[in-house]
């Protein structure tokens, strides 16, 4: 069973305070051949152009890919590092189990809750 989801919204508000910049541009962006230029903190257009990856790939998929890696290759270390990050706590029983789709349920449940995706706020 797998109850998470995202919205766009989602990571444009989370990328929104990380970056200072506006999370209705972000959200914008996020979808199209965008990256980011972090020197000057400004969204360009052009990412695949350049050889930038764009938006999405760099802000969504990226952090989705390592979670997923994480909890696949049993690196419980760096599951705790990464959950830490998000300012969530998975629960013990959870971390005891052997199978990674719990732990991957564990995380990303509370990392991207499916009622707030569908509901949102």
């Amino acid at each position: 069973k797998t109850l998470w989801g995202f919205r766009l919204s989602d990571f444009a508000s989370l990328y929104s305070a990380k970056l200072g910049i506006k999370a209705s541009i972000l959200l914008k962006t996020l979808w199209g051949d965008y990256y980011v230029n972090m020197k000057a903190k400004k969204i360009m257009k052009g990412a695949q152009a350049k050889g930038k990856k764009p938006l999405f790939v760099q802000f969504v998929l990226d952090n989705m890919w390592a979670v997923y890696e994480a909890v696949n290759n049993r690196e419980k270390e760096k599951v705790a590092r990464i959950a830490k990050s998000m300012g969530i706590t998975v629960a013990a029983r959870d971390l005891r189990s052997t199978d990674p789709r719990v732990h991957l349920q564990a995380v990303c449940g509370q990392w991207l809750p499916l009622a707030q995706a569908v509901l949102g706020n």
